[in-house]
């Protein structure tokens, strides 16, 4: 899908979006941050939400041993 549909890039905002909504102003963002990638849904309206840098750090600051961290499936070598 991300070699297909154009990115949407927001002034202000970091990363991009996926240009086709998932529903009416909710669409796909995606960061690259301090090397690590994030993905998430933000509101596009004019006074809806997106993620934030300060957002990834919050919630990089509360993980812990038991926070699952995403990776390629499947595993290399597998």
């Amino acid at each position: 899908m991300l070699g297909v549909l154009p990115p949407i890039y927001r002034r202000g905002a970091p990363g991009f979006f996926v240009s086709e909504a998932v529903t009416a102003s909710i669409h796909s963002q995606f960061i690259e941050y301090r090397g690590r990638h994030y993905a998430g849904y933000a509101d596009l309206a004019p006074d809806g939400r997106t993620w934030t840098y300060s957002d990834i750090d919050r919630l990089e600051a509360a993980a812990n041993a038991s926070t699952p961290t995403l990776s390629w499936f499947p595993p290399d070598g597998a």
